[in-house]
């Protein structure tokens, strides 16, 4: 057990210390500790801030529901948590305001699609463009506006985002992922609107 000098007693139990008094970090990696660590987050700052309960209550239901939405990689509510917060001390928002958290999850989403997907772009102009078009993904279809069979010929039946076998439109994070893809093509050179698989 460590003993802290002038620490400060809150009520409930809760101790006030210097931060560089307290060296121990440890990178969180699932849910329950994500839950344990701003429960107790929460808790102390609805002590000293009874008015944020609520908006804090909020937020922590908005990422509960990320990692629901993403059960198989638990660190992407976490680094958006942690996106969401870095925003939030550079300039205060409602926490529990879907709205205000669409860039932090955007954000987020786009560095986590590029680290796990880098995509390459194929200089070789010796394959024939009808060869190409069967790999590429429908990005009308991923948005429900494609009729089957593709006028286009492209590939149905698989997520542009994440390669499962359902239509961007029915994930909310595909869904986000795909139209900030679109976005940033509007703006930038065309890709011709769909990506390789």
């Amino acid at each position: 057990m460590t003993v802290i000098c002038n620490a400060v007693k809150l009520a409930g139990g809760f101790v006030l210390i210097r931060k560089d008094h307290v060296s121990a970090r440890r990178t969180l990696t699932q849910e329950s500790e994500w839950t344990r660590v701003f429960d107790v987050y929460a808790t102390g700052v609805g002590l000293i801030y009874p008015h944020c309960k609520d908006e804090l209550q909020g937020y922590r239901v908005l990422i509960v529901e990320l990692f629901r939405a993403t059960p198989s990689n638990p660190a992407f509510p976490i680094h958006c948590d942690k996106e969401t917060r870095t925003r939030y001390a550079n300039s205060p928002f409602n926490l529990n305001d879907r709205n205000a958290l669409q860039l932090p999850l955007l954000t987020e989403m786009l560095r986590t699609s590029e680290a796990a997907n880098p995509r390459k772009r194929s200089s070789d102009s010796s394959s024939s463009q009808p060869a190409t078009r069967r790999r590429i993904i429908c990005q009308n279809w991923n948005l429900g506006k494609c009729p089957s069979p593709c006028p286009g010929s492209r590939v149905h039946g698989t997520c542009s985002e994440c390669g499962g076998k359902h239509t961007a439109k029915s994930h909310l994070a595909c869904l986000v992922l795909l139209e900030a893809k679109r976005a940033v093509n509007r703006a930038g050179p065309s890709s011709g609107g769909n990506i390789e698989a």
